[in-house]
């Protein structure tokens, strides 16, 4: 899984410390670790036709090892998912970690 930092704000991604958990055809489970500590997921963004677009990592009051950036937001794109064929089902975090578990979409009761 690639990730792509599209605006870079004070919360720091590690784009290289991502695992993936588990992974088949039809689901991915990953975890990215954040290199700034106790941020928030704001809003995962979508196009009007479904394309998923990108996830916002907010820092909070809370927030540490942050870059010197004067923008509170982080725009993440998950790059090898970036199709019509997966949306997000569930983006959370806690301290260290973001979780994300990406589902591929059906279209007709078949795979797309």
């Amino acid at each position: 899984m690639n990730l792509k930092i599209t605006k870079q704000g004070a919360p720091i991604v590690n784009l290289d410390s991502i695992h993936i958990n588990y992974q088949n055809e039809q689901v991915v489970l990953a975890e990215i670790d954040m290199q700034s500590k106790w941020c928030e997921i704001a809003y995962v963004a979508y196009s009007d036709d479904g394309y998923l677009g990108f996830a916002v990592v907010n820092e909070t009051n809370r927030s540490t090892q942050l870059s010197d950036k004067l923008e509170k937001e982080t725009e993440v794109q998950i790059a090898d998912y970036t199709s019509l064929e997966w949306t997000i089902f569930n983006i959370t975090r806690n301290r260290y970690t973001v979780r994300i578990t990406l589902l591929r979409k059906v279209k007709n009761g078949n795979k797309s």
